[in-house]
């Protein structure tokens, strides 16, 4: 089956040109501090509404992802979901065993059309009332950079040419300097696209944090059931580092390998703090600077008049 497909970056009236940085050239100070675990042990607090239903497809189950529902047909015969795939052992008496499809098997599947469904980031959340799979993408690790060039070319989603807005970038600001000001901690924040609003929206997800941690302890079920009436893409993550520089952290690089976008806020206490944009290209294997007034909207632009002063004095050589 071929889907055509929308990267994120076609959210925005923008083809990024973006350029692979040494950030060990940057002069600010790089903190090598562990940053953003998915504790998928911390389950204490977890309200018993949200029960993690078993993995069990039926050959009625729909993918719901994005924009769309996908039937999971589309990716296993109905003989397969019902019979389970062959496994590798055979029984004592030499005949072939079948188990049932894990999530990992319809994750790689899915990932063929949906490159962003990364191993060691998505989880696939099967919800039995409803009968539907919904991915959950989540920060977790690998990691690796160099110096190239990339573009990322626009997709269908052409009419939708949007930033995300300055209110939001303010709202985590306001946010991360509370954190930062009252418990000297970082703190982190999702933020996403609704298709049917075509407006984006940031959320929280329940987390522990410290001076040099984030740890993520809402679990993929929560998250799903969360969001489960909403036609949605991920968009970001943000989070920040307080007082400290927005340099990345070598777990940093660890957790960001999908082709999302990555944002980190640093120097919090300066006039305003440094924001620094990025995302991570799975083809190159590395780690891309991008211009982060190309992704937020901005208030300080040359297209605002600026009343009060006649410029007509300045000479322009």
């Amino acid at each position: 089956m071929t889907i055509k497909q929308d990267d994120i970056f076609s959210l925005f009236d923008i083809e990024v040109e973006t350029k692979k940085v040494d950030l060990n050239k940057m002069n600010d100070i790089k903190e090598n501090k562990p940053k953003l675990k998915t504790d998928t042990n911390s389950s204490s607090t977890k309200s018993s509404t949200n029960k993690k239903d078993n993995f069990k497809l039926t050959s009625k189950t729909i993918i719901r992802f994005g924009m769309n529902e996908y039937p999971v047909t589309n990716y296993f015969s109905k003989d397969e979901i019902e019979r389970g795939l062959p496994s590798k052992k055979t029984s004592e008496d030499g005949e072939i065993e079948y188990k049932p499809i894990s999530e990992e098997q319809l994750r790689k599947k899915l990932e063929k059309d949906f490159p962003i469904l990364v191993p060691k980031y998505t989880t696939l959340v099967y919800v039995e009332k409803q009968d539907v799979v919904i991915p959950i993408m989540q920060a977790k690790k690998n990691g690796s950079m160099d110096n190239k060039e990339f573009s990322f070319e626009d997709s269908s989603l052409k009419h939708q040419k949007k930033k995300i807005p300055f209110q939001i970038l303010l709202d985590f600001i306001h946010i991360a300097k509370y954190f930062s000001d009252n418990h000297g901690t970082e703190v982190f924040a999702n933020i996403y696209f609704d298709h049917d609003t075509e407006e984006f929206f940031m959320d929280i997800p329940s987390q522990r944090v410290s001076r040099y941690l984030v740890t993520i302890t809402e679990e993929a079920q929560e998250t799903a059931l969360k969001l489960i009436e909403r036609r949605y893409s991920k968009v970001m993550e943000i989070h920040s580092h307080h007082i400290l520089s927005p340099t990345p952290s070598k777990i940093d690089d660890d957790n960001q390998r999908a082709p999302i976008l990555y944002a980190i806020i640093g120097n919090i206490n300066g006039l305003f703090p440094d924001v620094l944009v990025r995302t991570f290209n799975k083809e190159l294997n590395e780690h891309i600077i991008i211009d982060s007034s190309k992704v937020f909207e901005f208030t300080l632009t040359t297209k605002q008049k600026v009343n009060g002063y006649d410029l007509t004095v300045v000479e322009v050589e």
